[in-house]
């Protein structure tokens, strides 16, 4: 089973991801989490504010590849950053001039079957009683946390019909037990 965390910087995605991951190996499950960061930071395209449609078609390939691999050697996959978040990244660059509308289109037919191979999309959002850590304030130049949240919950609603898709709770004890219990594991 494939599901995935999704949102802006700094919201508690990772954090959450490493407590589900305690639970399900108590549990004796077995468990791959496929960080997106990780694989696009390899990308030799531009990112977040440059991001082209070759850096999003780049990342959404190479997500899916680590995803596969993932899902050979365990029963959970979790993906920390899904594609929603590429399409999230794609949408602020077509706004800003970067990816052109008919690129967005096609990009949006590619993503449609990897949303679906998801059991569960899950939304971490911005708790704005929870300060950034000095070592999680954003580079300069980046955007903004609340516009990456504001076109994130716009995918979620456009492709809701795909895959469910889930807002998690603030707190991370019940981030772990909502996960869990879809997952069949409380």
């Amino acid at each position: 089973m494939k599901i995935g965390l999704s949102g802006p910087d700094s919201v508690g995605k990772t954090t959450t991801i490493e407590a589900v991951v305690r639970v399900l190996r108590a549990g004796g499950r077995s468990v791959n989490v496929v960080t997106a960061g990780d694989i696009a930071r390899l990308s030799p395209y531009p990112l977040v504010d440059g991001q082209t449609i070759e850096s999003s078609l780049w990342i959404l390939q190479a997500l899916r590849g680590a995803e596969k691999a993932a899902e050979q050697s365990a029963e959970f996959v979790i993906a920390d950053r899904t594609s929603l978040d590429v399409w999230v990244f794609s949408e602020l660059s077509r706004r800003r001039g970067l990816i052109r509308d008919c690129e967005l289109r096609d990009l949006e037919r590619l993503l449609i079957p990897h949303l679906a191979s998801f059991a569960c999309l899950y939304c971490a959002l911005i708790d704005d009683a929870r300060p950034l850590r000095p070592e999680n304030l954003p580079s300069p130049g980046y955007r903004g946390r609340e516009s990456f949240q504001a076109v994130l919950l716009e995918g979620a609603r456009k492709f809701a019909n795909i895959t469910r898709v889930v807002m998690l709770p603030h707190e991370e004890a019940l981030r772990v037990t909502t996960i869990a219990s879809t997952l069949g594991v409380c």
